[in-house]
């Protein structure tokens, strides 16, 4: 029985590394260059949105698979009503006036409030077309939420306790800093780790992937329209 939950363990494991793999290898089938409208160019465009979706559908599936089979946190099993909008809306709010106030923060000690990872997407949309804004405003948010909140959760904090959710919350905010920063250290970095802890919290506190979903697709498009501005 042991040696089962063990293999069961590693095969989830596997899977979480797996379709963090896919997002990061991605990033270049959704870096299409502008070109002039042709044929080719929405066929090119067409097939590559396809398999993009394909691939959020197919981790979903995998995501749902998981908590039919066993589910003890009672996640995703409550229809989605209007106090999960209210917790998506407040959700994005307070990470928006937390953006606002570090920004201010870091201005005013003379820092630079742009990390390199902000000026890498920056850089990136210059010559993009819209498959790049979709892979920043939905496949990523989509994908992060199942692996760093779905299947985090799953793996290493299954049971629910006090001192669980705040070690998973906490954890989840690091994991999510390393992953957009690297072993880099930046002040711009703490919102990363702030909104990690948020989107754990959300997803504890509704038991509902969706609404962590939702904020950071909310996040994400109001920063690309941010930077695609500049």
């Amino acid at each position: 029985m042991k040696n089962s939950n063990y293999l069961s363990y590693c095969g989830k494991l596997i899977f979480a590394i797996a379709i963090f793999l896919i997002e990061q290898f991605s990033i270049p089938l959704f870096a299409m260059n502008k070109e002039t409208l042709s044929l080719n160019y929405i066929l090119n465009s067409g097939f590559r949105l396809v398999l993009g979706l394909v691939a959020l559908y197919l981790c979903y599936r995998y995501y749902t698979y998981l908590l039919k089979k066993d589910n003890p946190r009672q996640f995703n099993i409550k229809r989605f009503d209007t106090k999960n909008i209210k917790f998506i809306i407040l959700g994005f709010i307070s990470i928006f006036i937390l953006q606002i106030f570090l920004n201010m923060a870091i201005s005013s000690l003379g820092l630079n409030s742009t990390s390199a990872n902000q000026n890498v997407l920056i850089e990136a949309l210059k010559n993009r077309n819209f498959l790049y804004g979709f892979f920043i405003v939905i496949f990523g948010p989509i994908i992060e939420e199942l692996i760093f909140r779905g299947l985090f959760f799953d793996l290493f904090f299954k049971h629910a306790s006090k001192m669980k959710n705040i070690l998973g919350v906490i954890s989840n905010g690091m994991l999510f800093y390393f992953i957009h920063m690297g072993f880099t250290v930046h002040v711009s970095g703490i919102i990363y780790f702030v909104m990690g802890m948020i989107f754990a919290t959300t997803y504890i506190k509704t038991k509902d992937i969706r609404c962590g979903m939702g904020i950071h697709i909310l996040n994400n498009l109001i920063s690309y329209l941010g930077m695609i501005a500049k």
